[in-house]
C-alpha cells in the first residue's frame, strides 16, 4: 500500500473513480471494495474464485503460535471447499 512506485503505463482509474498511477494506490484500489478494509499488512485468504475463506481479516500478531493456527485453519478452510 506504501509502494509509491510509478505503474508502468498502466494508469487508470480506479473502482473509486480515483486516478492510479502507484503499486500502492493500484493495492488500496482492490483491497478497500473488496475487503472493506485497509489494514498493513492484512491477510486475506482466498478460495479459487477469489472468495474469502473467512469473513474476519487477519492483520498484524506478533503471536507466532496464533498466526500458524490461522495458516492451518485456512488450509483446512481452503480444502473443505474443494471437495
Amino acid at each position: 500500500m506504501d509502494d509509491s512506485s510509478d505503474l508502468p503505463e498502466q494508469r487508470f482509474a480506479g473502482k473509486s473513480g480515483k486516478y492510479i498511477s502507484t503499486v500502492g494506490d493500484k493495492n488500496k484500489d482492490y483491497e478497500i471494495p473488496t475487503f472493506g478494509v485497509l489494514f498493513q499488512p492484512l491477510y486475506m485468504f482466498l478460495d479459487t474464485e477469489d472468495k474469502p475463506l473467512t469473513k474476519g481479516h487477519y492483520g498484524y500478531d506478533s503471536n507466532t503460535t496464533k498466526f500458524v493456527k490461522h495458516l492451518d485453519d485456512m488450509k483446512a478452510a481452503f480444502e473443505a471447499g474443494r471437495q
